[in-house]
């Protein structure tokens, strides 16, 4: 029974499209993890940058001693 599925035109067509798909799906979910590493990165430099400007800004407000 393979042999005779493996042998019809439309199935073998079939399959190679399913087969691109899943290539382009796989390269297209690098892309979305290569892009979603990069705005973490962004994300957590932006929070250190938030939190270093609000502790110089709280030391601004401090009496002096």
């Amino acid at each position: 029974l393979l042999d005779f599925l493996g042998h019809d035109p439309a199935l073998f067509e079939a399959k190679k499209q399913a087969e691109d798909q899943v290539q382009k799906l796989q390269a297209e979910l690098t892309q979305l993890k290569d892009k979603n590493e990069e705005l973490t990165k962004a994300k957590d430099s932006a929070e250190k940058k938030l939190a270093h400007s609000i502790t110089l800004n709280v030391k601004s407000h401090e009496p002096w001693q």
